[in-house]
């Protein structure tokens, strides 16, 4: 009977763990779900300063937990969240103010006319893609721009 002991005990502080594991990641996710949702709410108001403040704080705070998340979790779900916060920090410190949809928007128009161009938008990362084929039309592209959208002075 005793030899059952140091197995069962062994047993009983895995299943502590995992439960205690369990609930930090779950306590951090609503931590930082929320700490997300204050930061899209200052986004929707323009309020692109304080929202790359909070970005930089939920960052930080993410960054201190990457160690035991890399124990146990999976590398490409940590990727994947990387890249949702370099696709966000893209977003705040974008200095010259363009809207990202309008241009989308006027990327879908030349898209349309040009089947060798195409354009996607990776809402995850928050940037825009244009495919293209080559250095001539990339100029074309960047003429085209210009004429028909010219820039705000």
């Amino acid at each position: 009977m005793k030899a059952f002991y140091i197995p069962v005990g062994l047993l009983a502080l895995i299943l502590g763990f995992s439960l205690w594991s369990g609930r930090y990641v779950e306590l951090r996710t609503q931590h930082w779900s929320a700490l997300l949702e204050e930061i899209d709410g200052l986004a929707g108001q323009e309020d692109w300063e304080q929202a790359g403040q909070k970005l930089d704080e939920a960052y930080a705070d993410w960054n201190d937990s990457q160690t035991f998340f890399h124990i146990i979790m999976d590398h490409n779900e940590l990727d994947e969240a990387e890249g949702l916060f370099a696709g966000a920090f893209a977003v705040c410190r974008e200095e010259d103010g363009a809207d990202f949809h309008t241009l989308l928007a006027q990327l879908r128009v030349l898209e349309e006319e040009d089947p060798q161009l195409r354009v996607e938008w990776n809402e995850g990362l928050g940037e825009i893609r244009v495919h293209l084929m080559g250095e001539v039309q990339l100029e074309v592209l960047s003429r085209l721009m210009e004429r028909r959208y010219p820039p705000a002075e």
